[in-house]
């Protein structure tokens, strides 16, 4: 029979190697896991600081249905400013008449011109080009400030020809004192706008 002393050593060398058994796998095996588990942590962060980049990329990117609506938007508008051909020549008579009488420009005459044939005179589908003649009595340099105020409006005008001449001076008008330097210009201009 086996005594009691017997049996505590024979039980505490069998506590002994389970113990050494399971340290060992735990330095062993456990430190092989626990690089394991380090290393898919570390790749783990990488994916997320990719991830949190590729979001602010996204995030960062221009929203192009807002953009697209914010054109659709526009267009509407522009859609809704179009003018014929006689809204077009009126706006622009009188945007002509005040502009060469702010300027105190004598206005002879300005009417609207048939179509011209002009070397290019190519108007896409849909866009009126209107024409109007203006005949001015001045002075050579308020002329040229009236050209120069046409760059302020608010439509586009277009020069499509200009012809100047010199008032002949009487010996009448030069006795009545009057200045010898007037002129008479006649100017074509040309309008766009879209046809409704």
């Amino acid at each position: 029979m086996i005594s009691n002393k017997d049996k505590i050593i024979r039980i505490g060398s069998y506590i002994s190697v389970y113990l050494i058994i399971f340290l060992g796998m735990h330095f062993f095996i456990g430190r092989k896991i626990n690089k394991a588990i380090h290393s898919e942590k570390v790749k783990s962060k990488e994916n997320e600081d990719k991830l949190k980049k590729q979001r602010n990329l996204i995030i960062s990117m221009p929203n192009y249905e807002k953009q697209l609506r914010g054109i659709k938007n526009k267009e509407k508008e522009f859609n809704e400013k179009k003018f014929d051909e006689k809204e077009l020549y009126i706006n622009s008579q009188l945007i002509l008449t005040q502009k060469s009488s702010g300027l105190g420009i004598n206005i002879r005459s300005i009417k609207s011109v048939e179509e011209m044939s002009l070397e290019f005179n190519n108007v896409q589908e849909g866009i009126s080009k209107a024409y109007i003649e203006i005949i001015l009595k001045t002075k050579f340099l308020t002329l040229g400030k009236f050209f120069e105020s046409l760059s302020d409006l608010p439509i586009t005008l277009a020069v499509e020809k200009v012809r100047i001449e010199k008032i002949n001076d009487s010996e009448e008008n030069l006795s009545k004192g009057k200045e010898k330097d007037e002129i008479n210009a006649t100017i074509i201009f040309s309008s766009y706008a879209i046809i409704k």
